[in-house]
């Protein structure tokens, strides 16, 4: 119809109705691309909230995991160091130790949850709008949780190493988590095996405990903030 008028105004010669015409076409025009940008911006911004609210539950259920860790470790790297301190003051065997040879084998393996993280890949970092929020995100996945994963395999292969064999041939009632009685006390404790193990034990489990500590801070902090960007959206 307007395309009508059009061909009619010009044929007259009415340049005002060629002109006026050409406005309400130039306006019908912009108020589509208005409405389109307006309901992508929509899209956009529902997609980046369900991003962060699955991103949020994650981080949620990963903090319990990290939290238990880190006790966990800091547990096994004391448990070191009474050892060492108790062989280093030639002290005898007490079966108070027990508990803390046990923990010797302390091994943790990471049950994170990433196919919120995956999935927010997938669609893009873009997604998240907030740069702040976007690097906070990147550096708890790509650096935090690498630094944790990367010490978690430095313990374990010590353990496989150089701790379960001397706790197969040097002790008896080895229970996980709970007690490890040595056949011969004098003999396990002159061990150089034994002794490195232990040593090498209190930093590494110590080191592990302080990364999850830095884990498990910068989790709260990031749903801290994700919770402030979901109510910003919303």
């Amino acid at each position: 119809m307007i395309l009508s008028r059009l061909k009619n105004a010009i044929r007259e010669q009415n340049w005002f109705a060629v002109v006026l015409e050409l406005a309400i076409v130039i306006v019908g025009v912009l108020i589509a691309l208005a409405a389109n940008d307006w309901a992508d911006a929509q899209q956009a911004r529902r997609v980046e909230t369900e991003s962060l609210r699955e991103l949020r539950a994650a981080l949620a259920n990963d903090l319990n995991d990290v939290r238990w860790n880190r006790a966990y470790h800091q547990r096994a790297a004391d448990s070191a160091l009474i050892l060492q301190e108790h062989m280093q003051g030639g002290r005898p065997h007490a079966d108070s130790l027990d508990p803390h040879f046990a923990m010797l084998a302390a091994i943790s393996f990471s049950v994170r949850d990433e196919t919120a993280y995956e999935t927010l890949k997938q669609r893009g970092m873009a997604t998240v709008t907030n740069d702040s929020l976007r690097i906070q995100i990147g550096r708890l996945y790509g650096v935090e949780y690498e630094t944790v994963l990367g010490l978690q395999d430095l313990v374990r292969q010590h353990i496989v190493d150089n701790v379960i064999p001397s706790l197969a041939a040097h002790f008896t009632d080895h229970r996980d988590l709970e007690n490890a009685t040595p056949i011969d006390y004098a003999e396990v404790t002159a061990s150089p095996t034994f002794r490195y193990g232990v040593a090498i034990s209190a930093p590494l489990q110590s080191q592990l405990a302080r990364a999850l500590a830095t884990l498990e801070a910068s989790t709260v902090a990031l749903i801290a903030s994700l919770d402030t960007e979901i109510a910003r959206l919303e």
